[in-house]
């Protein structure tokens, strides 16, 4: 508040810079977890020269089974033991039908831990399961 002293009237301003500064900091935090939260969980994925590219338009129906370098399962964003994760699968899905389930492994794992999970997918019935790898050139491999 301003008093004007020739006047000795009050001048009730109201400085809305402060205002408009704490909600752009409020919108970048909020486009940056967006960001994070689209991505999922960090795991370094396998090249495949014929990756296609996936819609992000029903991605929130969609079910991502996440195994990274330390074989931690996560089912989305939420880590699981997988003592347990046929039932935090089966929770996930439910009003889901005929969604596929994503499966992201890392790089570095070897082909059953990979196939533990899409097993487990096949045991509660979900209609398909998608491999999700990284476009790019395969090295180390030969053509016949």
């Amino acid at each position: 508040m301003q008093v004007d002293t020739k006047k000795g009237a009050i001048s009730a301003a109201i400085n809305i810079t402060p205002l408009v500064d704490v909600m752009l900091v409020l919108l970048i935090v909020y486009m940056v977890m967006v960001a994070m939260i689209r991505q999922g969980v960090p795991v370094l994925l396998p090249d495949a020269l014929n990756a296609r590219t996936t819609s992000l338009e029903n991605q929130d129906k969609v079910i991502t089974l996440s195994l990274n370098e330390n074989k931690e399962v996560f089912v989305n964003l939420k880590q699981v033991d997988i003592a347990y994760l046929d039932r935090e699968l089966a929770i996930a899905y439910q009003g889901r039908e005929g969604q596929p389930v994503l499966i992201k492994g890392a790089k570095s794992l070897l082909y059953g831990d990979v196939l533990q999970l899409m097993n487990t997918c096949r045991l509660l019935g979900i209609a398909g399961v998608e491999l999700v790898a990284k476009k790019g050139e395969v090295t180390g491999t030969e053509t016949p």
